[in-house]
């Protein structure tokens, strides 16, 4: 087990003028290798996967930062949470099947 499939999230959601925000940071240690890799025993560095924020009003929705993409099959139509896409949590990477 090594921190690489570790996951720090931040989750913000509130209405501000009428408007609902959504706020979200996420971000885990499968970053580049640095050179001594060999060497400490967790050298993998921090990488972020997303951030973003999303703003509803009504029938509208603008949604900036960095998402996963709308285009992907997901659970509830479109969303850019990362529990509404088809993707697994598994412990290691290596299990996952493409």
């Amino acid at each position: 087990m090594t921190a690489e499939n570790s996951r720090i999230t931040l989750k913000v959601t509130d209405k501000f003028k009428g408007n609902d925000v959504t706020g979200y940071y996420e971000m885990d240690f499968h970053g580049n290798d640095p050179a001594n890799l060999n060497v400490t025993s967790n050298s993998s560095t921090m990488r972020l996967r997303q951030f973003w924020v999303d703003v509803r009003h009504n029938k509208w929705e603008f949604l900036g930062g960095q998402a996963w993409s709308w285009l992907t099959p997901n659970r509830v139509g479109t969303s850019a949470m990362p529990a509404d896409v088809f993707y697994s949590q598994n412990v290691d990477a290596n299990y996952q099947l493409d």
